[in-house]
Protein backbone atom coordinates (compact mmCIF):
# COMPACT_ATOMS: atom_id res chain seq x y z
CA UNK A 1 0.00 0.00 0.00
CA UNK A 2 2.76 2.38 0.95
CA UNK A 3 4.95 1.47 -2.45
CA UNK A 4 1.08 1.76 -4.56
CA UNK A 5 1.50 5.28 -2.66
CA UNK A 6 4.53 6.22 -3.35
CA UNK A 7 4.35 4.87 -7.32
CA UNK A 8 1.74 7.44 -7.49
CA UNK A 9 3.03 9.91 -5.90
CA UNK A 10 6.19 9.40 -8.04
CA UNK A 11 4.15 9.16 -11.47
CA UNK A 12 2.10 12.24 -10.10
CA UNK A 13 6.07 14.30 -9.63
CA UNK A 14 7.25 12.37 -13.18
CA UNK A 15 4.15 13.82 -14.81
CA UNK A 16 4.13 17.21 -13.16
CA UNK A 17 7.86 17.98 -14.29
CA UNK A 18 7.68 16.40 -17.73
CA UNK A 19 4.17 19.06 -18.21
CA UNK A 20 6.77 21.73 -16.52
CA UNK A 21 9.72 20.25 -19.10
CA UNK A 22 7.20 20.59 -21.98
CA UNK A 23 5.85 24.00 -21.04
CA UNK A 24 9.83 25.28 -20.59
CA UNK A 25 10.40 23.95 -23.90
CA UNK A 26 7.50 25.75 -25.52
CA UNK A 27 8.79 29.22 -23.54
CA UNK A 28 11.81 28.74 -25.30
CA UNK A 29 10.79 27.86 -28.49
CA UNK A 30 8.48 31.28 -28.26
CA UNK A 31 11.46 32.90 -27.17
CA UNK A 32 13.63 31.92 -29.82
CA UNK A 33 11.25 32.53 -32.53
CA UNK A 34 11.09 35.75 -30.72
CA UNK A 35 14.96 36.44 -30.85
CA UNK A 36 14.73 35.40 -34.62
CA UNK A 37 11.82 38.23 -35.48
CA UNK A 38 13.21 40.78 -33.51
CA UNK A 39 17.13 40.21 -35.74
CA UNK A 40 14.99 40.06 -38.33
CA UNK A 41 13.50 43.41 -38.07
CA UNK A 42 16.89 45.43 -36.65
CA UNK A 43 18.02 44.22 -39.91
CA UNK A 44 15.26 45.52 -41.67
CA UNK A 45 15.65 48.64 -40.14
CA UNK A 46 19.35 49.10 -40.89
CA UNK A 47 19.22 48.34 -44.01
CA UNK A 48 16.45 51.17 -44.70
CA UNK A 49 18.80 53.20 -42.05
CA UNK A 50 21.55 52.81 -44.59
CA UNK A 51 19.23 53.48 -47.90
CA UNK A 52 17.86 56.42 -46.51
CA UNK A 53 21.83 57.32 -45.24
CA UNK A 54 22.41 57.38 -49.21
CA UNK A 55 19.48 58.68 -50.66
CA UNK A 56 20.13 61.74 -48.29
CA UNK A 57 24.05 61.77 -49.38
CA UNK A 58 22.81 61.86 -53.03
CA UNK A 59 20.36 64.65 -52.60
CA UNK A 60 22.79 66.12 -50.82
CA UNK A 61 25.36 65.70 -53.69
CA UNK A 62 22.46 67.12 -56.12
CA UNK A 63 21.85 70.14 -54.50
CA UNK A 64 25.39 71.11 -54.19
CA UNK A 65 25.77 70.86 -57.75
CA UNK A 66 22.04 72.78 -58.44
CA UNK A 67 23.88 75.67 -56.26
CA UNK A 68 26.71 75.69 -58.24
CA UNK A 69 25.12 75.94 -61.51
CA UNK A 70 22.50 78.98 -60.03
CA UNK A 71 25.66 80.76 -58.48
CA UNK A 72 27.06 80.28 -62.41
CA UNK A 73 23.63 81.47 -63.80
CA UNK A 74 23.80 84.46 -61.34
CA UNK A 75 27.29 85.54 -61.98
CA UNK A 76 26.19 85.51 -65.73
CA UNK A 77 23.39 87.32 -65.44
CA UNK A 78 24.85 89.73 -63.66
CA UNK A 79 27.74 90.37 -66.35
CA UNK A 80 25.40 90.09 -68.62
CA UNK A 81 22.83 93.14 -66.98
CA UNK A 82 26.33 95.24 -66.47
CA UNK A 83 26.74 94.97 -70.22
CA UNK A 84 23.80 95.93 -70.63
CA UNK A 85 23.94 98.96 -68.84
CA UNK A 86 26.80 99.64 -70.36
CA UNK A 87 25.24 99.63 -73.80
CA UNK A 88 22.48 101.57 -72.97
CA UNK A 89 24.41 104.26 -71.30
CA UNK A 90 26.16 104.56 -74.35
CA UNK A 91 23.42 104.62 -76.79
CA UNK A 92 21.91 107.13 -74.19
CA UNK A 93 24.88 109.34 -74.38
CA UNK A 94 25.15 109.04 -78.43
CA UNK A 95 21.66 110.06 -78.21
CA UNK A 96 22.04 113.40 -76.20
CA UNK A 97 25.21 113.97 -78.47
CA UNK A 98 23.19 113.75 -81.37
CA UNK A 99 20.39 115.50 -79.83
CA UNK A 100 22.75 118.65 -79.25
CA UNK A 101 24.59 119.27 -82.69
Amino acid sequence: SQLATARENGDRVLTSAEEAKSSMAAELEAARNDVRTRTAEAAQAQAEAAAATQLAEEMKSRLSRVSARAAESNRQLTSQLATARENGDRVLTSAEEAKSS
